[in-house]
């Protein structure tokens, strides 16, 4: 299976909650594309839901340090520092992505033809 097949694989346990299934998979990705930011963040997704908060935590950070502009790993490590009950910092970050993707829905040409 190629690496976005088994993404996508990883992408489908991860939302059915079979996390394990998921962290194999990613583990595996990972392995063959370290620099896969996205991999990273999913994974930290993972590790979130099973509480280990310190690895989803570092794995958050390296998908931060590949992918600083990809809104699902800000929306990720949003999440982890709520858990982390560093809420301010959780919020300012979902907010920052809101109002990105904000910005970037306004200047969609196909959206300013439907309004």
């Amino acid at each position: 299976m190629r690496g976005e097949q088994l993404f996508n694989l990883a992408c489908r346990h991860h939302d059915s909650g079979r996390f394990d299934h998921a962290i194999e998979l990613l583990t595996q990705i990972l392995g063959e594309n370290p620099n896969m930011g996205v991999a990273h963040g999913l994974l930290a997704s993972c590790l979130l839901a099973q509480n280990r908060i310190v690895a989803a935590e570092y794995e958050s950070g390296i998908a931060l340090g590949l992918e600083p502009n990809n809104p699902f790993v800000h929306e990720v490590r949003a999440r982890i520092l709520i858990v982390l009950q560093r809420f301010d910092e959780g919020v300012v970050r979902l907010e920052a992505q809101r109002d990105a993707a904000f910005v970037l829905r306004r200047d969609d040409p196909v959206l300013r033809q439907q309004a």
